[in-house]
């Protein structure tokens, strides 16, 4: 786990961007429509190339948050983002999240909880076999400001927690996943509809999709993790209308998903 100081557009524009979204009713997700998420996480190239190698690529996966203390919000539920192939045999690892908040983040207002590897019962548990509990005490808050980046591997136990009444503002953040370029895609490729092509299964490195694969691939998101904050029938249609709408097909003309 790592955390640094930056600056830039996450101190301002992003967290704007975010709130507006969700002001005109759109979930928080829909800021990875503009430039400044990508672009931001290109800054972190040399960080995420020391961890993973130089031809690390960007998974397909990705959300922007924005946990209101005032409506009783709470972040995700406790989990791990990928347990099947996150470390290799060495225990170095294969595939990282990165979590940068855009507001500050601390425990009224759901800052990020994760469980130490050599505290945690279940974090060498096979995929797929049932885990011991996490004893309570093991937890460990990270209050972040904006400007920090957090990256864990993808077996940490992790969490947002709850909010409080007396937090002072929402907390807004994003996060994207990476994994080694010499390992097979640990996502599948998606496809929803069979007469389009599938999304695709990676990203290459520091790349900035087209206006109209960013919604694609923002629909993705909202349907492949609907388990962590449930699935309106809204939204579930706006994302189907994203991912099937021939209106985005000018956009995608002439474009090789695959080599994105």
């Amino acid at each position: 786990m790592t955390a640094t100081k930056r600056s830039g557009v996450w101190r301002c524009r992003l967290p704007k961007g975010v709130a507006k979204c969700v002001a005109v009713g759109l979930p928080a997700v829909f800021a990875w429509v503009f430039d400044e998420p990508w672009a931001c996480y290109e800054r972190l190239r040399p960080v995420l190339s020391n961890f993973l190698g130089d031809d690390y690529r960007t998974m397909p996966a990705f959300w922007a948050w924005h946990v209101d203390p005032q409506k009783g919000e709470s972040g995700w539920k406790p989990h791990r983002d990928n347990r099947r192939a996150a470390l290799a045999p060495d225990g170095s690892p294969c595939t990282l999240t990165c979590w940068i908040p855009l507001s500050d983040a601390n425990p009224l207002n759901s800052c990020m909880y994760i469980v130490p590897a050599h505290m945690d019962p279940g974090y060498d548990i096979p995929a797929g076999m049932p885990e011991p509990p996490a004893p309570a005490f093991a937890a460990r808050a990270l209050p972040a400001t904006p400007g920090d980046y957090l990256i864990w591997n993808q077996r940490v136990l992790h969490w947002g927690g709850p909010t409080s009444e007396f937090a002072e503002h929402p907390r807004i953040s994003m996060a994207l996943e990476f994994q080694r370029g010499d390992i097979p895609p640990i996502m599948q490729s998606f496809q929803l509809g069979g007469d389009r092509p599938p999304l695709p299964s990676l990203l290459e490195q520091g790349s900035r999709p087209n206006f109209g694969m960013r919604l694609m691939l923002i629909a993705r998101q909202i349907l492949q993790y609907q388990h962590m904050y449930g699935l309106s029938e809204e939204l579930a249609h706006l994302s189907t209308a994203l991912l099937t709408a021939r209106a985005l097909d000018a956009s995608l003309e002439g474009i090789d998903v695959a080599k994105f």
